[in-house]
């Protein structure tokens, strides 16, 4: 993350109003992100699911960031018809990983 805002500012710095763009939606981007943190524990309180996620089936730290950014947009919460997100989330993750969720959950392995 260093080198990447390092190289990224030393190439705007020429540009005042491009580096100042970068910035200004860099800070809103981070401003969001710990936003959507803070909602992400919260809800940890009030979802069963995502008290399962993160404290049962003890949710890979590798994976908050991508369960910070679904927070943020809703996609977490946010009912839709289908399959649950957590089971959509668990499918996505095995699929990541090279395993199958019927396969390596019976046997205890932790996927998420």
């Amino acid at each position: 993350m260093n080198e990447f805002l390092k190289n990224s500012l030393k190439q705007l710095r020429t540009s005042p109003e491009r580096l100042r763009a970068f910035i200004s939606a860099y800070v809103c981007d981070l401003s969001q992100f710990f936003t959507a943190l803070r909602k992400l524990t919260e809800s940890t309180r009030d979802v069963e699911a995502l008290f399962q996620l993160f404290v049962v089936l003890d949710l890979s730290a590798f994976l908050y960031p991508l369960m910070i950014r679904l927070q943020a947009r809703d996609m977490l919460t946010n009912t839709v018809p289908g399959p649950s997100n957590t089971s959509l989330l668990s499918l996505i993750v095995s699929r990541a990983l090279g395993s199958s969720p019927l396969v390596d959950l019976p046997r205890g392995r932790n996927l998420i």
